[in-house]
């Protein structure tokens, strides 16, 4: 039957790949995958102004303890130092968990997905709707590292603002209002 359709094409033989027949779907899960990402930078920057507005309280909180520590001899260098620190120990606290959970989350993905169909009585990827029949998970040693230097260093950027804020405090004021 082969030889017959190879004889009849007169020789000529076409080939085309999985990726070239499903091109439709290999583009879907890419503008997918630029979608997650998208999503994932605006959660990214939602946790980092939940840094910035946290440090900006704590800053005000502080404003007799800064005045006082200023009013002493406090340098602000020294100010600024102790507000990043204090920035620096959330971020690294934060990222840690995130990127240990993250991991844990990767690595135990199929257990976690069984676990919820078996919940909710359902399967949460239907092969007909998906073309899978589970979520495919790679952990890559070095995107997480990325992931998790660059994580630490929008927490240090974040943290300079209400650092910087912490150097204006005038002590006399601070001290006065209280």
């Amino acid at each position: 039957k082969v030889n017959r359709r190879i004889i009849a094409n007169n020789f000529r033989l076409y080939t085309s790949s999985w990726k070239e027949n499903n091109s439709t779907l290999i583009n879907a899960l890419n503008v997918e995958k630029n979608v997650m990402f998208l999503i994932l930078t605006l959660i990214i920057l939602v946790a980092s102004m939940n840094i910035i507005s946290g440090l900006i309280i704590f800053v005000k909180e502080k404003n007799k303890d800064i005045g006082i520590l200023k009013t002493i001899g406090l340098s602000n260098k020294s100010l600024i130092k102790i507000f990043l620190s204090i920035g620096l120990i959330i971020g690294l606290i934060g990222t840690i968990f995130g990127g240990l959970v993250g991991v844990i989350f990767s690595l135990n993905i199929k257990s976690i997905q069984f676990f919820i169909e078996n919940i909710l009585h359902t399967d949460l990827f239907a092969k007909e709707i998906y073309y899978l029949s589970n979520l495919p998970s790679r952990v890559d040693n070095l995107e997480v590292f990325y992931v998790l230097i660059i994580s630490i260093i929008i927490c240090l950027i974040a943290t300079t603002i209400p650092a910087y804020r912490s150097m204006k405090v005038d002590p006399i004021k601070s001290l006065k209002n209280d």
